[in-house]
């Protein structure tokens, strides 16, 4: 049984982890996850702001706000 197609290698700026996922599917590492814990978590998550994966949940969301953020790139409403 194969899956959805698997995209490890590192971010590009010029083919972005949200074209990866919206053009061919594929599924690519959380960039958080990737950069703080060394570790590969696929997801099929990005951020509309800065295009990188994300892990629903732990470090970002969908969830009634508008369009996904990450935790990198989220500023309350209150903070600078």
């Amino acid at each position: 049984m194969s899956g959805p197609p698997v995209d490890l290698g590192p971010f590009d700026p010029n083919n972005t982890d949200r074209d990866k996922i919206m053009s061919a599917g594929a599924w690519v590492p959380c960039r958080i996850c990737e950069e703080v814990f060394l570790r590969v978590r696929l997801t099929a998550r990005y951020c509309n702001t800065c295009s990188r994966a994300f892990c629903e949940g732990e470090h970002g969301s969908f969830a009634g706000r508008g369009p996904a953020v990450c935790v990198q790139c989220h500023r309350p409403a209150n903070r600078p």
